[in-house]
């Protein structure tokens, strides 16, 4: 019976690869995809259910379907914003720029308007 090889210097002989040769999630990014996969389940799970326990039973579906048209939108509109960012010239920042720019809109909105809220 053949000896298996020596190991390389600093090989425990141990890998990181699936039983088909492949890794759980294939990089960093897919981790993170993953991650954020869950977090926006959970998300979007958690607040139209917030909305239904604390508003009045009269507005409890119109608050509910507009929460969830409102994440839609915002996906669709994402959708469009990476694809306007993805036909600019490679190596240009300002794809980068807009992006986060736009994400700092509806906070800084939100933020704005939140001296406005009455208190009870």
């Amino acid at each position: 019976m053949k000896s298996p090889a020596p190991l390389a210097k600093g090989d425990s002989g141990r890998s990181s690869r699936g039983a088909y040769g492949t890794n759980l999630f294939g990089s960093s990014a897919d981790f993170s995809k993953f991650i954020v996969s869950i977090a926006l389940g959970l998300g979007l799970g958690t607040a139209p259910l917030y909305l239904a326990e604390c508003a009045p039973p009269s507005l409890r579906g119109a608050l509910v379907n507009t929460c969830t048209v409102m994440v839609t939108l915002g996906t669709l509109f994402a959708g469009v914003a990476n694809y306007g960012v993805s036909t600019m010239p490679p190596l240009s920042q300002t794809g980068l720029r807009i992006l986060i720019g736009v994400q700092l809109a509806p906070p800084a909105l939100m933020f704005a308007t939140l001296y406005l809220i009455p208190e009870r």
